[in-house]
């Protein structure tokens, strides 16, 4: 992509934009098919890729390639949309759904996204009762002696429990982050 092109296109020229959106849609569409497997995201990051470099073309910096300048900027809105629907799973998740792991006690009903009773039941009771824990807040040091065992133990067993959710893409994303931000 020549330095006119982006000279254009920070003028405001709809036939640079064209010709860079036909020179390099499809490169951004397998780009984001890549990442996340899905044609129509794929699509819709695409064109929030050229919206975003239209809104932004003023700020555009000439002493750097185009193409490295729109694939920031396509980096950029693919980690806005994880960062969203990370967002939309976790506010599935009603207060209700929570509320009970506050007192070790997983939820009478299953919580969305898979349930947090059906998460906990494939792990071994002690694993089970590590992230019971875990989920309340203690520390892995807290568990420890909360349950008589070394904290190197507690460590091993959250991972193992962390390598069992990934196993099962239907649990819910939320244990994850909840158990992983202490």
């Amino acid at each position: 992509m020549s330095a006119e092109l982006l000279h254009d296109l920070k003028r405001g020229s709809d036939a640079a934009f064209a010709a860079l959106y036909e020179d390099t849609h499809r490169q951004l569409y397998n780009f984001f098919l890549k990442k996340l497997r899905s044609s129509a995201v794929a699509e819709d990051l695409v064109q929030e890729t050229f919206i975003k470099l239209w809104r932004y073309r003023a700020s555009l910096d000439a002493t750097l390639p185009l193409s490295l300048q729109l694939f920031r900027i396509a980096r950029t809105v693919g980690i806005d949309a994880l960062r969203k629907a990370a967002r939309s799973r976790v506010r599935a998740m009603s207060s209700a759904d929570l509320e009970p792991l506050a007192g070790g006690v997983a939820p009478a009903e299953p919580a969305s996204e898979g349930g947090l009773r059906q998460a906990l039941s494939i792990l071994t009771p002690q694993c089970r009762s590590i992230i019971e824990h875990r989920l309340q807040g203690f520390s892995n040091q807290e568990i420890s002696v909360k349950m008589s065992i070394s904290k190197k133990t507690v460590e091993n067993q959250i991972n193992k429990a962390f390598q069992e959710f990934r196993r099962h893409p239907e649990m819910p994303l939320f244990l994850l982050w909840l158990f992983t931000r202490h």
